[in-house]
C-alpha cells in the first residue's frame, strides 16, 4: 500500500479500501537435497545480501531499524549490519529482517510492534537480538509482520502477528517468541506471505496456514485457516513461495504452479483470474527457483536466465517496460543468475561471480546504486564485496583490532589489521558513529597494517576493515567481523530519552515533554525548541529543568525539539556532542480533499487539497488504479493542487497526505483525506 514503513498497518486498510497487502519472505529448499540457505533477500523498501565473509549488508529504507545499523537513517548504498557474523541466510518482512546463522541460531532486528522480532517483547531493535529459544534451524522466511524457522528435525516454529492465523497454531493470538506450527514434520522449504504462510514436505506435498480471502491457500476455497492444510492436487514440489496474497510451488520437473489473487497476473496463466487451487504457470519449463513478490513473481532458470510476470507499474520486471505482463517475460540483460528475491515492488538476482542486481521501484534507495532512481531494466548494487553463493558458508580472515576497547577522547588509539587468507593485502578501516549511526572510511586503501584514530565526541565507535588484494578490484573486498571502542569523557552525555505526545491533539490540550539524560560523571542540562507559526524560538535555554509544557494548544501545528549537555560541554561551547529529540504535533488539523465523483475514461482527474491548521503545510498524493496498482504525486510540496489521467475504467481511490514542513515524510505525522473517483 503505502510506500512509508511507518503508519497504516495493510491489515487494517483491508476492511477500507479492499487493498492487497504485499510480501515476501520465498524460502527456498531442494526436496531432495535439504534446506538450501538464501543469500539475498528483498523486504517491502530494503534489501539484504550475506558477504563471503558471513556478515551482512542493507539498504533502502530504515524507519524501523530494518538495515540494523543501529540508526534510523535511509541508505542508498549497503552498509553493514551491526554485530553480525557467521551468517549462513537471511529474511526481509515488511519492516524487519531475520538471520541465520550457520550455529543454527536466529537473529533478527527492525519493527517489532507483534513480537515478530521473537525475543519476547515488543521493542523495535536498531540492531541485532537473538530470537529466543530457538537452535538447530536451517532456514527463515519472513512475512508482513510474522517470522518463520525450519528446524533441522523437519519442524516449523512461528511467531509475530497472528490475526490470520498465520502462525499455524490454531489460535489467532500474537506471540512474541516461537511456538510450534501444528501437526507438521518432515518440512523440508518454507515461506511466508502478507498474512498467511507455506510449508513444503518431503513428500513433495505442499502446505498451508493464514488469511485465505483471495484463494492464496490453494486448497479450493477462501476459508482462513489457523492450523496447515493441504494445497489440493499438488505433487512432487521442492519449493515454494509466497507473495502478497499469491502463492507458487516450484515441482521437480521444472515446472512451477501458481495460485491465489491474480489482479496483475500474477499467477503468470495469462489471465486475471483469481485461482483457488494451482493452476500450471504457462510457457516456463526448466525452473531452478522461484520467488514471489507483492502482485508480481519471478523465476530463474537452469540456464540462468531470470523470468518474471505480473504487476510492472515500477519496472519491477526488468524488462525495460512498464507493462503489465501475465505471461512470463524475460528480464532484460541478466544472466548467470544463481539466486533471486522479489519485494514489494522490487527484485533482486545474485550471479555466480557474487554480485548483486537489482530492479524496480527505488524510492527508498532497496535497489542499491546510490540513487532513487526506479530501474526498469537490472542494475548493480554499489559497492558490495562478493556475496555468499547459496548453501554456502565460511568466513575468511580478517580481524580488527584495537590496542584498547576504552579511551579518553582525544586519545590517540592503535587500531591493528589482519587478513591472514589474503595475499599482499591492502586494509580500508570504516566507523561508525555513535550519534547519528552514519559510517565514514578513515582513509584510503592502505598496506599499512595499523591505523591511529581518536575521537572528541564520547560514545561507543564501531569499527569494520575492509582488505583486499593489491591492485584487486573494490568489489572484491571482505570484510571483518566488527570490534569497538568506548571514547569516554567525564562528564559527558550518552544517552537522551525524551517523553512526550506525538501527531494528533485536541484543541486546548496542554502536551508536557520530560527528558532524561544519561551522564557520565556530570550534570545534564537541557534545551527546548519550538516551531510553529510565529518560526523557531528557544522556549527554555539551557537549565537542569527537565520538564517543558505547552499549555492550551490552539489550531496549527507545532514542532518541539530537546536537547541534551552536559554544564561542562555547553561552558567549552562544544555543541556536537548535544543529544537530541523530535515531536511534531497537529493540533484541530484537517485536510480536505476536492475530487470529481466521476469522470469519463481518458479524462484528466482534477483534485484540490486544503489543509488548516498546519504551519508551512506541504502535500502529497496516491492513488490506487482499478488495476491495484498505487501512483505517488512525488516528493512533499506546497501545493495542493494535482492531476492524473484516468487511463483505465473502474474505480480510483485518492488519499491525499498534508504535513508540517519540519514533519517527516511518514503517516503518522501527516492529516489524510480520502475520495474514490468513477472513470466510466
Amino acid at each position: 500500500m503505502r510506500k512509508s514503513s511507518t503508519g497504516w498497518r495493510r491489515g487494517a486498510l483491508l476492511g477500507v479500501f479492499v487493498l492487497a497487502g504485499v510480501l515476501l519472505g520465498s524460502g527456498i529448499a531442494g526436496a531432495d537435497s535439504g534446506p538450501q540457505v538464501v543469500p539475498i533477500a528483498a523486504g517491502e523498501n530494503f534489501s539484504l545480501a550475506v558477504l563471503e565473509n558471513g556478515a551482512v549488508a542493507a539498504w533502502g529504507v530504515n524507519d524501523n531499524g530494518q538495515l540494523g545499523d543501529g540508526s534510523r537513517i535511509q541508505r542508498k548504498t549497503p552498509v553493514p549490519v551491526s554485530g553480525l557474523s557467521g551468517v549462513a541466510a537471511v529474511a526481509a518482512g515488511d519492516y524487519h529482517s531475520l538471520a541465520l546463522k550457520v550455529d543454527g541460531t536466529v537473529w533478527a532486528w527492525g519493527w517489532n510492534d507483534s513480537g515478530q522480532l521473537g525475543d519476547g517483547t515488543t521493542t523495535d531493535r536498531l540492531t541485532p537480538v537473538a530470537v529466543s529459544g530457538l537452535s538447530g534451524v536451517v532456514a527463515v522466511a519472513a512475512g508482513d509482520y510474522h517470522s518463520l524457522a525450519l528446524k533441522a528435525d523437519g519442524t516449523v516454529w512461528a511467531w509475530g502477528d497472528n490475526w490470520g492465523g498465520q502462525l499455524g497454531e490454531g489460535t489467532t493470538t500474537n506471540r512474541h517468541s516461537p511456538v510450534p506450527v501444528s501437526g507438521l514434520s518432515g518440512v523440508v522449504a518454507i515461506a511466508a506471505g502478507t498474512f498467511h504462510s507455506l510449508a513444503v514436505k518431503s513428500d513433495g506435498t505442499v502446505w498451508t496456514w493464514g488469511k485465505n480471502g483471495f484463494g492464496q491457500l490453494g486448497d479450493g476455497t477462501t476459508i482462513d485457516r489457523s492450523a496447515p492444510v493441504a494445497v489440493s492436487g499438488l505433487s512432487g514440489v521442492k519449493q515454494g513461495a509466497a507473495g502478497g496474497y499469491h502463492c507458487l510451488a516450484l515441482k521437480n520437473d521444472g515446472t512451477a504452479w501458481a495460485w491465489g489473487w491474480n489482479s496483475a497476473g500474477q499467477l503468470g496463466d495469462g489471465t486475471l483470474t483469481q485461482r483457488n487451487a494451482p493452476i500450471q504457470v504457462a510457457g516456463i519449463n526448466n525452473i531452478a527457483q522461484l520467488a514471489a513478490g507483492g502482485y508480481f513473481s519471478l523465476a530463474v532458470k537452469s540456464d540462468g536466465t531470470v523470468w518474471a510476470w505480473g504487476n510492472n507499474g515500477d519496472g519491477q520486471l526488468g524488462d525495460g517496460t512498464t507493462t503489465q505482463r501475465k505471461n512470463p517475460v524475460q528480464v532484460s540483460g541478466l544472466s548467470g543468475a544463481v539466486a533471486i528475491e522479489a519485494g514489494y515492488n522490487h527484485g533482486l538476482a545474485l550471479n555466480g561471480a557474487g554480485t548483486v542486481w537489482s530492479w524496480g521501484d527505488n524510492d527508498y534507495g532497496q535497489l542499491g546504486d546510490g540513487t532513487i532512481t526506479t530501474r526498469t531494466t537490472p542494475v548493480q548494487v554499489s559497492g558490495l564485496s562478493p556475496v555468499k553463493q547459496p548453501g554456502t558458508s565460511g568466513e575468511p580472515g580478517v580481524v580488527v583490532s584495537p590496542t584498547v576497547t576504552t579511551a579518553p577522547c582525544g586519545q590517540l588509539v592503535t587500531v591493528n589489521l589482519a587478513a591472514a587468507a589474503i595475499s599482499n593485502p591492502e586494509f580500508q578501516l570504516w566507523v561508525q558513529s555513535p550519534q547519528d549511526g552514519s559510517w565514514s572510511s578513515w582513509g584510503d586503501y592502505s598496506s599499512s597494517t595499523s591505523v591511529t584514530l581518536s575521537k572528541q565526541v564520547p560514545g561507543v565507535y564501531t569499527l569494520m576493515a575492509f582488505a583486499k588484494s593489491q591492485g584487486a578490484p573494490y568489489g572484491s573486498a571482505v570484510v571483518s567481523p566488527p570490534a569497538t571502542i568506548d571514547f569516554t569523557k567525564s562528564p559527558a552525555v550518552r544517552a537522551l530519552v525524551v517523553t512526550g505526545p506525538n501527531g494528533a491533539q485536541s484543541m486546548g490540550s496542554d502536551a508536557t515533554f520530560t527528558a532524561v539524560a544519561t551522564d557520565v560523571g556530570g550534570s545534564p542540562r537541557y534545551q527546548f525548541w519550538l516551531h510553529d507559526s510565529s518560526g523557531w524560538r528557544v522556549v527554555r535555554d539551557y537549565s537542569a529543568v527537565d520538564t517543558h509544557r505547552l499549555y492550551d494548544l490552539q489550531s496549527g501545528s507545532y514542532v518541539i525539539a530537546v536537547y541534551a549537555l552536559d554544564q561542562l560541554d555547553i561552558a567549552a561551547g562544544n555543541w556536537t556532542a548535544a543529544y537530541y529529540q523530535v515531536f511534531i504535533l497537529n493540533v484541530g488539523s484537517s485536510l480536505q480533499l476536492t475530487a470529481p465523483p466521476a469522470v469519463g475514461v481518458g479524462s484528466q482527474v482534477n483534485l484540490l487539497a486544503e489543509a488548516s491548521g498546519i504551519t508551512g503545510v506541504e502535500y502529497q498524493y496516491w492513488y490506487l488504479a482499478p488495476d491495484s496498482s498505487w501512483h505517488q504525486s512525488g516528493a512533499y510540496s506546497t501545493s495542493g493542487s494535482y492531476a492524473f489521467t484516468a487511463a483505465q475504467p473502474g474505480i480510483y481511490t485518492i488519499v491525499a497526505f498534508a504535513k508540517d514542513h519540519y514533519a517527516p515524510a511518514t503517516d503518522q505525522f501527516a492529516v489524510t483525506a480520502v475520495r474514490t473517483v468513477n472513470s466510466n
